[in-house]
């Protein structure tokens, strides 16, 4: 097609179309052409000798596909064509006003086709790119939420969901599960940083699922630096040993971190049954008991799970829950061992001892609850209210001589290091109105007790307030003995232990004995044998110079309403 000349009526229209449409994309020659040649097909349609509506609905349909499809698009075209179709008609100006409103209803009707078009097809663009999004957002999600991010591996609810499966489609079998842990890897990322100790837990995933890979069975990580393996058709525990030996030997290989090469430990718990019957969870919990069994153990180790043991394990855990409310309810109450002069045989005091009136299970004794009580953190508060009440029973404890019996009481070590504890004891004499002089304070032989100088500080203020001070279950700790001839104490006991042996056969129990003896009266200590439960140990004991002694022999732990009774006996 022949360009026309720049200033002929279809050019002037053109450009002024130029003008007037939006801006788009399309560069300015480009679109001055397509205009040009639009414009000139518009003029053709009025100077034809027959109407056809098919060019001017071409002209619509070329604007709509050159990105010109907006709703005032064509409503501008109208207008604009309005004022030029005279000059466009040539010779046949009348042709205008017959041809105008059939040519202007073509090129709408050809741009709203081809607009409307061209929205749905972007629509759908658009709606299948989402579709297709939402699809990559799902798979994306489902692999977040199945595996590790760090190592790739199957995460926890994956590993869960095919123990879950194998359950459910092999019941006849049987089949084991290792959970390993890495001893010590906080301090790994400590050291290295967390990049570096993602390092680590990729090449131990790589190393257990290249071993797992070559015997059979499933790798997952359970979470930090735990992992799980699947050992599926076992035979017996045996199989699941092999595969946690492996394991552990191949962790104890070292590690390349950065520049750093690492040693790691392990520990493994393992179990294994058959599958008919089984939970994956309970599966799961049980390894990861054993594994914390192997962890208390010392670690680089593995452990089996013993149903025994765990239901043990959860009884103490279930006792430990009952040990706060226990001390609000006050099930736990003292009992009175009396202590006795051996060249008298007459009662001059009594240890406070403690027993737990559970409401299940009866009366426990101390070797039941004692390390729960400490280990929940509750042996303070237990030991003032028990304090208090023994002080209450001993103020009340009828004197059958000039000298009323003292009131023995044990401090455990750790509370001897709070200050707060002298305003306890003089709170609880104060209480009770119990003399200082009646009440004797037993504390456990350690070096803390010898060489801490808060503790020393804490005994000599109570010396100074005239409570006794004695060193319980002397020879079986780890005091610094230069240091015992600084404590304030009035005396020492023996354990049970070194009493028993005096009538074990052994003839240097009798030596071990009269030593300890002998060190107490060379520091002016009064002495006490605790455990004493025969004649024989008596005699050898009242021979060595001892001055006191208490047990079975004597008695057992009474409750504070039968120590009257016992004191009268002992008169």
């Amino acid at each position: 097609m022949r360009r026309p000349e720049p200033d002929a009526p279809v050019v002037r229209f053109a450009r002024e179309w130029i003008r007037r449409l939006p801006i788009n994309q399309m560069p300015w020659v480009q679109r001055e052409a397509l205009l040009i040649g639009l414009a000139t097909q518009l003029a053709d349609c009025l100077a034809a000798p027959r109407w056809d509506p098919r060019p001017a609905r071409a002209v619509g349909m070329a604007l709509a596909r050159a990105g010109f499809t907006q709703p005032d698009v064509a409503a501008t075209t109208l207008i604009l064509f309005a004022e030029y179709a005279h000059e466009l008609s040539g010779s046949d100006p009348g042709a205008a006003g017959r041809l105008l409103p059939h040519l202007q209803a073509a090129v709408v009707g050809g741009h709203t086709a081809v607009a409307h078009d061209l929205a749905l097809d972007g629509h759908e663009t658009l709606l299948r790119a989402a579709v297709t999004a939402r699809r990559q957002a799902q798979v994306a999600l489902l692999q977040a939420s199945l595996y590790d991010q760090v190592t790739g591996l199957p995460n926890r609810t994956l590993y869960t969901d095919r123990l879950t499966q194998l359950i459910r489609e092999r019941p006849d079998a049987r089949a084991g599960v290792c959970i390993v842990d890495l001893d010590g890897f906080r301090a790994v990322n400590d050291s290295t940083g967390l990049q570096a100790g993602d390092t680590v837990l990729r090449q131990v995933a790589i190393r257990i699922q290249t071993y797992v890979g070559d015997v059979g069975g499933f790798v997952a990580r359970l979470g930090d630096d735990e992992f799980a393996v699947l050992v599926e058709n076992t035979t017996s525990l045996e199989d699941v040993i092999k595969v946690a030996d492996r394991v552990l030997s191949l962790l104890a290989e070292p590690i390349q971190a950065g520049t750093r090469r690492l040693r790691l430990r392990a520990s493994a718990g393992i179990v294994e049954r058959p599958l008919a019957g089984s939970d994956a969870g309970e599966l799961i919990r049980a390894a990861e008991v054993a594994l914390g069994w192997a962890q208390a153990a010392g670690g680089n180790t593995w452990r089996p799970f013993d149903p025994a043991r765990n239901d043990t394990q959860l009884a103490r855990q279930e006792l430990s829950a009952d040990i706060p409310a226990g001390i609000d309810r006050g099930e736990f109450q003292p009992v009175y061992q009396p202590i006795v002069a051996l060249d008298t045989g007459n009662m001059i005091g009594a240890e406070a001892l403690v027993r737990w009136q559970h409401p299940q299970q009866g009366q426990l004794r101390p070797g039941h609850f004692l390390d729960l009580v400490t280990a929940t953190g509750y042996m303070v508060p237990l030991t003032v209210r028990l304090l208090n009440r023994a002080c209450h029973d001993a103020a009340a404890w009828p004197a059958a001589s000039a000298l009323a019996p003292y009131l023995s009481f044990n401090i455990a070590p750790e509370h001897l290091t709070q200050p707060e504890i002298i305003a306890q004891i003089a709170d609880a004499l104060d209480r009770s109105g119990l003399a200082p002089s009646r009440l004797q304070i037993e504390i456990t032989e350690t070096e803390q007790i010898s060489t801490n100088t808060d503790s020393i500080a804490i005994l000599r203020e109570l010396a100074a307030i005239g409570v006794r001070l004695v060193l319980d279950d002397f020879g079986t700790g780890n005091a610094n003995y230069l240091a015992l001839a600084e404590l304030p104490l009035h005396g020492i006991k023996i354990d049970a232990s070194f009493t028993r042996s005096l009538t074990a056969g052994d003839p240097r129990a009798a030596k071990i004995v009269h030593g300890i003896v002998r060190i107490g009266l060379d520091l002016g200590l009064n002495v006490t044998a605790e455990g004493i439960e025969s004649i024989d140990q008596l005699t050898q004991l009242h021979q060595l110079r001892c001055h006191n002694g208490q047990g079975y022999y004597f008695s057992r732990p009474v409750d504070a309403a039968d120590l009257p009774a016992r004191l009268r006996d002992r008169a």
